[in-house]
C-alpha cells in the first residue's frame, strides 16, 4: 500500500491587516489492506482558538507565528492575547513592523501580528496629526520648541493638533516666542511660532494703531476700568471712543472720568475712563479762572446770574472779568453787586458780575480787619480818637487797633480811655471810649473793681518778686487779689524777702505788712518783741520740746 498527502488549508491568523495561506501534512494512519485507504480528520480546522483558552496554552514560534502548545489543537495556529504579547514592544524590534491603526493603537503587522507596540515617535506617527485631547495622545507643549506632541506610550513623541485644553488659559500675545497676531477672517489673535494655533491675550503690539470703535466688526464699548475696547473681532484692542461709543456727556468729575480741556478745541474730554468722550464741565475741569478775555473764552455775564462764563473756548467756565466784561462802573449796593473791598483796596462787586470795580458805599467796607493787614495803614486820627480808621486801602472803614496803633499800653483811666473788661473778655483790659480796643493797665477800683480772692474767677494770682500786692496772672490779668495759702505758698521767716511780719492786735498768726501783704509767716526775735507773761493777751503759754516756754494761741511761736 501507498501514502498519499492530504492537501489542507489552515484557518488564517485573525490580524487587521493580514491572512495566511499554508499547505501542511497532518498526522495520518496507513491501514495494510489491498483494496482501500483511510485518512483521519483535520484538527485545526474550524475557528481558530485563543491562545488562552481549552487548553491551548500557545506562545509564539521563531517564525512569529503563535500556536497551540497543548490541548486538542496542539499545533494548531492561535489567536494571542495580551497574556501571549507580553508587554508592547517596539514596533521596529524582532520584525514587528508595527504601524498606527485607525483607533490611533499601534500593532505589530510582521512577527506578532496582532500585538500592541510601541511606535513612538517618527516615522512611526502617520501623516494626519492626532487630537492632543486623545486618550491615547495625551499631548503637552514641548517648551523648549513651542510644539505640540503626544506624551502617552503609543504616540509619543508624534505631533498633534493643540486644543484649548493643550493651550491652557490664554496666556500674552508678546511672550515666550508666541508671535501672535490676529486672524483677519475671525478677528481672533492666535499664537504663529510657539503654542501654534493657541488662543492668546492681545497686546498693544498685537493690536496695532487703535482705530475706530464702530469699524472692521471691533463693536466697541467700554470696559470696568473706563477703557474703550473691542468686543467681537480684535477683542481687547484698545479702540477710539465715537459718540456711539461715549453715548450722553456726563461729569467730567464722575466716573474717573477725570475731564479735561482740549487746548487746541477748547471742548472738555475724559483722559481717564471713557477717554476721549466729551463731558459736562465741573469748577474741576475749569481750573482756577481766568481772563474773560484770553484764549478765545469770549466771557460775558449771564445776566440771571451775574456771572461771568466763557462763550466759546472752556464754554461754561468762569472768567475773571475784565474791563471788557464790566463795562461803566456802577454803585456798589446796585444790581446785587454787594461791592466789597478786594485785598489790593479796590472796592469790587462780590456777588452779581464780581470782580468789577464799582463806586463804594458806606456798607462796602464789610468785616472790621486788623488795621496792619492789606496795606489799611489804620491810624486814630484828631478828628476820630474813638476809632481806627484804614488810612491806605480800604480807605475810611473802620479797623481793629494793634499795637502799631495804640502804642504801650497806658492807664485804664487816662486820656478818655475808660478802659474795662470788654464783652465777657476778662484777660484783657481795653479802652472803650477814645483809643476803643487798645489794651490799658487796670487799676483798683477802676477797671479791677474790689480786689477779690487770688483763687477765684480764673484770676490765678500771683506775687512778682519783691512785691507787696499779688496780681492776677490769668482772668483780669493785672489786676490785685487777696491772697491765699495758695498764692503764699510755703510759710517763710517773718524777717526774710522784705516781709517785715508782725502781729495783729490779739492775732495768733504773724502775717507779712510789706513784701507778700496778707502772707502769713513764721514768727521770730524780731516780729515778737520782748517775751511777755505766759497768761497775757491771750498767749497761753506752755513748756516746748526745746525746754522754753512760748505762746500757742495768740503770737504763736513767740517766747514767754
Amino acid at each position: 500500500s501507498s501514502t498519499t498527502p492530504i492537501s489542507t488549508i489552515s484557518r488564517p491568523t485573525s490580524t487587521p491587516t493580514s491572512t495566511a495561506l499554508t499547505t501542511t501534512t497532518p498526522p495520518s494512519t496507513t491501514a495494510a489492506v489491498s483494496t482501500s485507504t483511510t485518512t483521519t480528520a483535520n484538527p485545526c480546522s474550524g475557528s481558530q482558538p485563543l491562545c488562552d483558552a481549552d487548553g491551548c496554552a500557545g506562545n509564539f514560534d521563531a517564525d512569529g507565528f503563535a500556536t497551540c502548545k497543548g490541548g486538542t489543537k496542539s499545533g494548531c495556529r492561535c489567536t494571542p492575547t495580551d497574556k501571549t504579547c507580553g508587554n508592547p514592544q517596539s514596533c521596529t524590534l524582532n520584525g514587528c513592523a508595527g504601524t498606527l491603526d485607525s483607533d490611533g493603537s499601534a500593532t505589530c503587522k510582521g512577527k506578532f501580528a496582532g500585538c500592541k507596540s510601541v511606535c513612538s515617535g517618527p516615522p512611526n506617527c502617520g501623516t494626519t496629526p492626532p487630537s492632543c485631547d486623545s486618550n491615547l495622545c495625551q499631548g503637552s507643549f514641548d517648551l523648549g520648541n513651542g510644539n505640540a506632541f503626544c506624551t502617552a506610550t503609543a504616540l509619543k513623541g508624534c505631533p498633534c493638533t493643540s486644543t484649548p485644553n493643550t493651550c491652557g488659559r490664554p496666556q500674552s500675545c508678546d511672550m515666550g516666542n508666541c508671535g501672535g497676531t490676529f486672524d483677519l477672517n475671525t478677528g481672533l489673535a492666535t499664537c504663529k511660532n510657539f503654542f501654534k494655533g493657541c488662543v492668546c491675550q492681545a497686546t498693544a503690539n498685537t493690536c496695532g494703531l487703535s482705530q475706530s470703535c464702530d469699524m472692521n466688526n471691533c463693536q466697541g464699548a467700554f470696559d470696568s476700568s473706563g477703557v474703550a475696547r473691542c468686543t467681537n473681532f480684535f477683542k481687547g484692542c484698545v479702540c477710539q471712543a465715537t459718540p456711539r461709543t461715549c453715548g450722553n456727556p456726563q461729569s467730567c468729575d464722575l466716573n474717573n472720568c477725570r475731564g479735561a480741556f482740549d487746548l487746541s478745541t477748547g471742548i472738555a474730554k475724559c483722559t481717564n475712563y471713557f477717554r476721549g468722550c466729551v463731558c459736562e464741565q465741573t469748577p474741576n475741569t475749569c481750573g482756577r479762572s481766568q481772563s474773560c478775555d484770553l484764549n478765545n473764552c469770549h466771557g460775558a455775564f449771564d445776566v440771571s446770574t451775574g456771572v461771568a462764563r466763557c462763550t466759546n473756548f472752556f464754554k461754561g467756565c468762569l472768567c475773571e472779568a475784565t474791563a471788557t466784561t464790566c463795562g461803566n462802573r456802577q454803585s456798589c449796593d446796585l444790581n446785587h453787586c454787594d461791592g466789597q473791598y478786594s485785598v489790593n483796596g479796590a472796592a469790587t462787586c462780590s456777588n452779581f458780575f464780581r470782580g468789577c470795580p464799582c463806586n463804594p458805599t458806606a456798607r462796602t467796607c464789610g468785616d472790621q480787619q486788623s488795621c496792619d493787614l492789606n496795606n489799611c495803614r489804620g491810624a486814630f486820627t484828631s478828628s476820630d480818637l474813638h476809632t481806627a480808621r484804614c488810612q491806605g486801602n480800604f480807605k475810611d472803614c473802620p479797623c481793629t487797633p494793634t499795637g502799631t496803633q495804640c502804642g504801650n499800653p497806658q492807664r485804664c483811666d487816662m486820656g478818655g480811655c475808660n478802659g474795662g473788661f470788654l464783652d465777657g473778655n476778662t484777660v484783657t483790659a481795653r479802652c472803650r471810649d477814645n483809643y476803643r480796643g487798645c489794651p490799658c493797665n487796670p487799676t483798683a477800683g477802676g477797671a479791677c473793681g474790689t480786689p477779690q480772692s487770688c483763687d477765684a474767677g480764673g484770676c490765678a494770682g500771683a506775687f512778682d518778686s519783691g512785691t507787696t500786692t499779688p496780681t492776677c496772672r490769668g482772668n483780669w490779668r493785672g489786676c490785685p487779689c487777696v491772697p491765699t495759702a495758695n498764692t503764699c505758698g510755703t510759710r517763710q521767716s517773718c524777717d526774710a524777702g522784705g516781709c517785715n511780719g508782725g502781729f495783729d492786735q490779739g492775732a495768733g498768726t504773724a502775717v507779712c505788712r510789706n513784701n507778700y501783704r496778707g502772707c502769713p509767716c513764721i514768727a521770730s526775735g524780731g516780729t515778737c518783741g520782748r517775751p511777755q507773761g505766759c497768761e497775757t493777751g491771750g498767749c497761753a503759754g506752755s513748756l516746748t520740746f526745746a525746754g522754753t516756754y512760748a505762746c500757742q494761741k495768740a503770737y504763736k511761736g513767740c517766747e514767754c
